[in-house]
């Protein structure tokens, strides 16, 4: 990689982490059943670390997530609910970066192929494996850590890091909830489908803008 093409993939970084940042600023808030999912919002910056994947790659995308990161917090504020939130974030744009190494297996494309049209059946392939790993596995992270870390900061006299250990019991002792299948139900209920809804929503409104930013990024190239 000569100087010049480090220096357009610098650029593409920043720009692009800029862009999730701005972009991050829109959210929705998640309504279904009040107050279940009260504290929820749905943003869509992670379509940008989508495009970021199909313009410069797995590394560069991992970069624009780190530097995202960063300058989130600087500007934002470095709070500890602040950072436990933005653990979720990452851990969202991290399990979309699997979804599509995922992709490419069960198409079996070369990761440099990602940016192809797709065809019908790519097209469901993308739109299930983004769904189902945002549904599943994001609920289970913030089943078992975010939101353990959201509760003992917030409600607890103890931090606590996971589910695990004495979490359940001060949960039982300090709050509403009664036992662990109660907090299991409340997280199935706040998370699975609001996980399912944004990981349809991101991987649709990503598949349908990606030819548009395809094009724009290699008219960009061939410019310069």
């Amino acid at each position: 990689m000569n100087n010049l093409t480090r220096l357009k993939k610098m650029t593409m970084v920043v720009v692009l982490a800029g862009l999730g940042i701005v972009v991050g600023l829109i959210e929705i808030p998640w309504f279904p059943i009040p107050p279940l999912g009260a504290f929820l919002r749905l943003d869509f910056s992670d379509v940008v670390i989508l495009v970021a994947l199909v313009t410069i790659g797995f590394s560069g995308s991992f970069q624009v997530i780190i530097l995202r990161t960063i300058v989130r917090r600087l500007i934002m504020g470095m709070g500890v609910t602040e950072w436990i939130g933005e653990i979720s974030a990452v851990s969202a744009s991290l399990l979309l970066m699997l979804s599509f190494f995922l992709i490419s297996l069960l198409i079996k494309k070369d990761q440099d192929d990602l940016e192809k049209k797709y065809s019908l059946k790519e097209y469901l392939t993308t739109i299930f494996t983004v769904t189902v790993i945002q549904a599943v596995l994001m609920s289970i992270l913030s089943t078992v850590f975010i939101t353990p870390m959201f509760i003992s900061f917030l409600m607890l006299e103890q931090f606590h890091v996971s589910m695990f250990g004495n979490f359940m019991n001060d949960l039982i002792e300090q709050t509403m909830f009664n036992s662990q299948e109660q907090y299991l139900w409340f997280s199935f209920i706040a998370f699975v489908p609001f996980n399912f809804v944004k990981g349809f929503i991101i991987a649709n409104i990503f598949y349908f803008t990606k030819p548009l930013v395809l094009t724009l990024y290699e008219g960009n190239e061939k410019v310069n």
